[in-house]
């Protein structure tokens, strides 16, 4: 790919700016750096106000109790898995407790 392709393919007659392997040294990569690091200045910035509205609020966290019961049970009314139905662990026995 030359410059005359590019020249072509985006129908601009004279253009000033080339990537860094078409001879156009570091000018674009250093405008898409700082694009990168905009982006992400942007998205932390936006992050950070929407959780910090939503922790204020408390909308951030479920109850403890919702939390202790399980979010299956608060959320949908049911379990995922059926533990009520499982027979209990059996007591741990002390040397000495067995009778055969």
């Amino acid at each position: 790919c030359t410059k005359e392709n590019l020249i072509s393919a985006y129908g601009v007659s004279d253009p000033t700016v080339y990537g860094l392997f078409y001879g156009g040294g570091g000018e674009q990569l250093g405008v898409q750096l700082l694009g990168i690091f905009a982006i992400l200045v942007w998205v932390g910035a936006m992050s950070a106000i929407v959780f910090g509205v939503l922790r204020a609020t408390g909308l951030l966290r479920v109850k403890a109790e919702e939390e202790d019961l399980g979010l299956d049970r608060s959320e949908h009314g049911g379990t995922g898995f059926q533990l009520d139905s499982r027979p209990g662990t059996p007591p741990v026995l002390k040397v000495g407790q067995v009778d055969v």
